[in-house]
């Protein structure tokens, strides 16, 4: 009878080491997971960062497309070859929003 206490008492002795180990791997796992959310909050910030330069950027190429466009525009006009810049403003038909062709007629006319 004794011995069957003595295994007993040793069973529940494994188990609670085994439990005390489990609950040394949750701890070691919160830790990770903590440490991956701030490298998630990184992630999140480098791209909201990336999106605000992106949408900088379409700007800055935009505004360096109307000045190009305008210095080719004004290269055809002091030309005044008519062939050449119908040719231009056919390409540019075809490129241009009518917001930006409505700009290019307003050099037109001016330059004219």
């Amino acid at each position: 009878m004794r011995q069957l206490v003595e295994e007993r008492d040793q069973g529940i002795q494994e188990i609670q080491h085994q439990i005390t180990e489990v609950n040394e791997i949750f701890k070691d796992l919160a830790v990770l997971v903590h440490g991956q959310g701030a490298m998630i909050d990184d992630i999140d910030s480098h791209i909201d960062n990336a999106a605000a330069s992106t949408m900088q950027a379409k700007g800055q190429l935009s505004k360096a497309a109307k000045t190009l466009l305008c210095l080719s525009l004004e290269h055809h006009l002091r030309l005044r070859n008519l062939t050449k810049l119908k040719e231009f403003l056919d390409k540019l038909f075809l490129l241009c929003s009518q917001e930006c062709l409505l700009e290019v007629g307003v050099l037109v006319v001016v330059w004219w």
